[in-house]
């Protein structure tokens, strides 16, 4: 795929799924926030002890737990590849797919702190070598996350064989792309890497799946050929096209074809009970080398095509239905399996053919969930709260952390979607008023941590009972209400946006009917 085409097809992706990467990177940052906030806690804890019989292991301690913590923050972030590749995939992703062992995050955490210090000793050797060791091993994480049945020495050689120097020349390229949307970030304070960021991330996980599919021999999606040779088929066999979906009948039975990256799925609803002839035509069928799985249950024929080859689907769809029918199958509604007329229609982001009825059934559904107050309010509590130690923690190091009061919003908001089911402008509210408490509350305990970190006081605790005496004085009174009006502005934006969303947008039915019909 060429670089341009990459591009268009990452950002018109991004537009689609830019909250649900920002949500798997807020977890990556919260958890990796969190490791460290309670590693600080226990060295402040150990550091006031004074015990001279811990003072000589001290030290040793405190780098192992930070080794220990980097590793696994560092193996956790990769398995992010995992999830990005699900959506690019599929149209849709897991957070469960950030889950693994223990062990294979440190082993992850452990090959990218590898990785880095061989591209630390290039860069220290010349800047050319770090920049070339560095591009070489860049699908690193990606492979790591993606074949965890590969050992280090497989990993390295693997990413090593798959960046030749023309594949080098494109991924540098294609990064030196984005510059213009990196300092753009930048100058408007960190603001523009909401777009720029799951964009960026987008364009560099297709590049790698591509690269992927290249050298392990697999066939890949291209866009602008797929989306012809798709197109013809369904002119050639008078169906239509939704995206990589063909739709419509074939030989008068209702089929959805979804074309995948890695296979091609059939589907085909039937009525008929002649169950034992149909298994063993299936049973024959499996020993063709392009079928990858062929299932029959609840009425539903699923097939499974390898690759994306549509003279394999033609012939598939052309064998089955002719069998099926002279067994004496008929066609049939996907929800009632019962033989009716049936028209296609768009159901929850899916191709589904339904009869009449089943269709009025549908569209009378109830498909909003009930909003459940009080568990909401817990939900935007605890995403105010890890938003709110954000604040802590950058308010240490930068000015520019008061943009923290976006996060501790949008986290509360999404903490309170998450929990209640729903969110209303009732449950806007709520988030509001838990996001101005973890504000305020921040601030006074990110002043605290500043006051004990600049100053000789013996403990934290200490520093946040001489905090409100800090505060009286005029200069820190004007930082603090300066800090908590910038986090406001900044919190105002999240809820502002969502807002919007909510009394903009209309509400969409359960089901559409398209064109075709049966």
């Amino acid at each position: 795929m060429e670089r341009k085409d990459l591009k268009l097809w990452a950002r018109k992706e991004a537009n689609n799924h830019r909250w649900q990467i920002w949500k798997c990177l807020l977890i990556i940052l919260l958890v990796t926030l969190g490791l460290i906030v309670s590693l600080i806690l226990i060295f402040n804890w150990l550091l006031s002890l004074k015990t001279t019989s811990i003072i000589g292991v001290l030290d040793f301690v405190i780098v192992l737990a930070i080794l220990l913590a980097y590793l696994f923050s560092a193996g956790f972030s990769t398995q992010f590849y995992c999830y990005i590749k699900e959506i690019i995939n599929n149209g849709n992703s897991d957070l469960n797919l950030l889950k693994t062992s223990f062990i294979t995050y440190i082993r992850n955490g452990f090959i990218c702190w590898l990785i880095f210090f061989i591209d630390l000793l290039g860069m220290f050797l010349f800047i050319l070598p770090g920049i070339f060791l560095l591009i070489k091993f860049l699908p690193v994480p990606y492979l790591l996350a993606n074949h965890q049945e590969m050992n280090v020495i497989d990993i390295l050689k693997t990413s090593w064989q798959m960046m030749s120097l023309n594949k080098m020349k494109d991924l540098l390229l294609l990064i030196l792309s984005f510059a213009g949307w990196f300092i753009l970030g930048i100058f408007t304070f960190l603001i523009g890497f909401i777009w720029a960021l799951p964009y960026f991330l987008l364009a560099l996980s297709r590049f790698f799946i591509i690269l992927e599919n290249e050298y392990f021999g697999l066939e890949e999606i291209q866009n602008e050929d797929n989306s012809k040779e798709i197109q013809e088929f369904a002119l050639l066999n008078n169906l239509d096209v939704m995206g990589n979906n063909i739709y419509g009948l074939f030989n008068d039975f209702p089929v959805v074809i979804k074309v995948l990256p890695e296979n091609t799925i059939i589907k085909i609803s039937i009525a008929g009970n002649k169950r034992s002839r149909i298994d063993n035509y299936f049973a024959k069928l499996e020993r063709l080398g392009f079928l990858k799985t062929i299932n029959y249950s609840n009425d539903i024929i699923t097939i499974s095509i390898i690759s994306q080859n549509l003279n394999n689907v033609y012939e598939t769809l052309k064998n089955i239905t002719m069998i099926i029918r002279k067994i004496g199958y008929q066609p049939a509604c996907c929800h009632c399996h019962c033989n009716k007329p049936v028209s296609f229609c768009l159901y929850h982001g899916e191709i589904v053919y339904v009869c009449k009825d089943c269709f009025n059934e549908l569209k009378n559904k109830q498909s909003v969930p009930k909003e459940k107050y009080s568990i909401g309010f817990l939900g935007a509590v605890l995403g105010a709260l890890f938003g709110g130690l954000i604040w802590i923690l950058i308010y240490q190091f930068t000015a520019f952390g008061r943009i923290t009061g976006y996060i501790i919003a949008l986290l509360a908001i999404l903490g309170y979607q998450k929990f209640a089911g729903r969110l209303s402008l009732s449950g806007l509210i709520i988030s509001g008023l838990c996001s101005v408490v973890s504000l305020l509350v921040a601030e006074f305990f990110g002043l605290s941590l500043q006051i004990f970190l600049a100053t000789r006081i013996d403990s934290l605790i200490q520093a946040i009972i001489l905090t409100p005496n800090f505060i009286m004085h005029s200069d820190i009174i004007y930082l603090v209400v300066k800090d908590i009006l910038f986090g406001l502005c900044f919190m105002a934006i999240a809820f502002i946006q969502y807002s919007y969303s909510l009394t903009h947008t209309e509400k969409k039915p359960n089901i559409v009917k398209l064109d075709k019909t049966a």
